[in-house]
């Protein structure tokens, strides 16, 4: 449900907001997401436009890292296999 929120939400709020206001949010998404690998995916994809790229990394490897404990707990999601797979290519 908050993953969902997110990919609404967030486009449109970046581009009114500066990006030290985007990482705001995205890190109160995050802590309050839990668990869920889903929430990084929209914030991945507005954080695309940051040139810097320090935040698009310190994104990366949280996603990674739900990616991997969701894995372990259930080996057969392929959609989480894929996302990995892809962010490895990153």
């Amino acid at each position: 449900m908050i993953a969902m929120a997110l990919i609404i939400v967030l486009p449109s709020v970046f581009r009114r907001r500066t990006l030290s206001g985007m990482m705001d949010l995205a890190e109160a998404a995050i802590e309050s997401s839990g668990e869920d690998y889903n929430v990084y995916v929209p914030i991945r994809n507005c954080l695309g436009r940051d040139e810097k790229g320090k935040n698009q990394t310190e994104i990366g490897r949280g996603f990674c890292l739900a990616l991997e404990r969701h894995l372990k707990q259930v080996p057969e999601d392929a959609r989480a296999r894929i996302l990995l797979a892809a962010s490895a290519l990153n």
